[in-house]
């Protein structure tokens, strides 16, 4: 269905009653002149260390309890943003903030974090134009930033797992409070909250076979910045004339990037052909990669390519495309909503990461002797299987490990530990985390004096009815 109330024709008289009628105005959902970044202060610890942030002005005169935040990253719809995680709450008065019975300072240091509140596929949204007088359609299409997107350039075929349609329309000469851009409010005229690409994918792994849709919503389409428009933009060509295809990248740490990546064209009705919206079972078969084992994790793209062959490329059958260049005459866009996902082959278990580490005991002289690892469930808690984490490689399929503490690589002592979250007796449920202690003899240490780094590589597994799923590996670190 049409989102009429989202959309309100640009040929009605300008007024301030127009735009802020429009439902999802960013206006009403931020109440901060349409800003879709908010400033987190930084404050810092005696080392000179950024360390916590609040949202609170350092100016702002009294005492105040407020959320402390530390920063993360987050990936939304293939863009990789700075994210902040609440970890409790400290009082602030000014510049001074006391947090966890330490002191910290801010001395003007801030950054702002993307809210995701304006919604980038929107046509109607702030453009990157310098002008007082309102944007056409026109001005909105043309330019290095269509529609106010910068697309991503892909130069290599392993870097379209990095690739994105970023919003970047905000006008820089209009800088609000403490260095941040701020939106023309006629700009939104017509804005529709809910606008999406008129084609997107739709991906899962089921045993080996790749499964790929394609969705045109048109109810979502009106008021929204359109793919095809975008790839005719730039490419001169139509989408269907371009061929689906997808990127698989098996982890493998003997590889440059510790990938290995392979592509190949999908299969519509059991054929490579050009995007068309009759067929509807786009596939390929990830058993037939070279590089396939089961139960790895695989990071899976889905792109469009104008061409399946060119000079040694052939995307006819899967080839190794690491390091590979896109040929120059070769046209390569990726598919919105298919961009990085990951999934292991041939299971279905809900993914295990390690995703912090903590120091747990300090003696006098300030070296720790143990730390506690964090473990979550993003997608949920399996009761019926056996979840296991490797500590420094464990007894993993790739063996032990070895990291660099800064003095040279050092061979690690493997840990094997069964991990799973506590059940929540008021509602029965597990939670979707769990904390556990871990020796000092497990973790590397490195860094002088104050600028002192604790890392720890860690591998999760799972075991269910005979089969083990190997996830992610990763290094946890923390500063001590």
């Amino acid at each position: 269905m049409a989102h009429s109330a989202t959309h309100i024709d640009p040929s009605l008289p300008l007024s301030i009653e127009r735009v802020a009628g429009v439902t999802g105005n960013p206006l009403l959902d931020t109440m901060s002149q349409c800003c879709d970044v908010r400033p987190y202060f930084a404050f810092f610890n005696d080392a000179g260390r950024v360390a916590v942030y609040t949202t609170r002005h350092p100016s702002t005169a009294g005492a105040a309890s407020v959320p402390v935040y530390m920063s993360t990253t987050s990936r939304v719809d293939g863009e990789t943003y700075t994210a902040m995680e609440m970890k409790g709450t400290g009082t602030q008065t000014g510049a001074t903030l006391i947090y966890g019975g330490q002191t910290y300072t801010n001395n003007g240091g801030y950054v702002n974090v993307r809210l995701h509140l304006i919604n980038k596929w929107a046509k109607y949204k702030p453009q990157m134009v310098n002008q007082m007088s309102e944007v056409t359609d026109a001005q909105r299409a043309q330019g290095s930033y269509p529609y106010g997107l910068r697309v991503s350039a892909i130069n290599y075929f392993s870097s379209i797992h990095d690739s994105n349609y970023a919003y970047v329309g905000i006008p820089g000469h209009f800088v609000g409070q403490s260095g941040y851009n701020c939106c023309r409010l006629t700009d939104f005229s017509g804005y529709n909250k809910l606008a999406r690409p008129d084609v997107r994918g739709t991906l899962s792994l089921s045993g080996t076979m790749i499964n790929c849709g394609f969705t045109e919503d048109i109810g979502e389409v009106t008021g929204a910045v359109q793919l095809t428009e975008l790839v005719s933009a730039l490419s001169g060509k139509a989408l269907t004339d371009f061929y689906p295809c997808v990127l698989v990248s098996k982890e493998d740490t003997s590889a440059t990037g510790g990938y290995r990546h392979y592509a190949r064209a999908l299969l519509g009705d059991g054929a490579v052909r050009k995007y068309a919206t009759t067929v509807n079972n786009w596939g390929a078969n990830l058993a037939t990669c070279p590089v396939y084992a089961a139960g790895t994790v695989w990071k899976v793209s889905v792109f469009f390519a104008s061409a399946v062959t060119s000079g040694s490329v052939n995307l006819n059958n899967w080839q190794d495309v690491g390091g590979v260049a896109v040929p120059s005459a070769m046209s390569v866009f990726a598919c919105p909503d298919t961009v990085s996902l990951e999934f292991e082959a041939g299971y279905s278990l809900p993914r295990v990461e390690c995703v912090s580490i903590s120091v747990g005991i300090r003696p006098v002289e300030g070296d720790p002797t143990s730390y506690v690892l964090r473990f979550e469930w993003p997608e949920g808690y399996d009761e019926d299987a056996q979840y296991y984490a490797d500590v420094n490689g464990g007894s993993g399929p790739e063996g032990g490990g070895s990291i660099d503490p800064g003095d040279g690589s050092v061979t690690l002592k493997g840990l094997t530990m069964e991990i799973a979250p506590m059940k929540n007796l008021a509602t029965g449920e597990y939670e979707n985390w769990i904390t556990r202690g871990l020796s000092s003899q497990y973790v590397m240490v490195s860094g002088p004096g104050d600028n002192r780094t604790a890392r720890c590589p860690v591998r999760c597994r799972a075991e269910k009815n005979g089969q083990t799923a190997w996830f992610a590996s990763t290094v946890v670190t923390c500063d001590i």
